[in-house]
């Protein structure tokens, strides 16, 4: 389920990691509420940060990627996620859009 805060609508960090659950909650948690307060404070309307490890994976609409690109906020991003541990930043292009941890799992097999 999906959190708003202002503006933004965040969706939750979803850690595909094998270690328990339990160890990365309270991390997990910290890292969320400052990327709730750094994306909110720069106003992305839809946003989401998955969490890999020590990759962050960033959703935002795709009309709002080229806003998230230009130099001064690219480095604002990556310096506040990397401020929080992780040391490489990404950006998904085909943008925010629901369902998209499932598409790994149903792409049709070519013959």
């Amino acid at each position: 389920m999906a959190e708003t805060v202002g503006s933004a609508r965040l969706a939750p960090l979803a850690p595909p990691s094998p270690r328990p659950v339990a160890a990365q909650r309270s991390t997990m948690l910290e890292r969320f509420g400052v990327l709730a307060r750094l994306l909110v404070h720069l106003l992305f309307r839809q946003v989401r940060v998955r969490h890999h490890d020590k990759l962050a994976r960033i959703e935002v609409e795709r009309s709002e990627i080229s806003r998230l690109i230009e130099d001064e906020m690219s480095h604002t991003v990556t310096e506040g996620l990397r401020k929080i541990g992780y040391t490489y930043v990404t950006v998904d292009l085909l943008g925010y859009r629901t369902g998209s941890m499932n598409e790994g799992f149903f792409k049709k097999k070519k013959s």
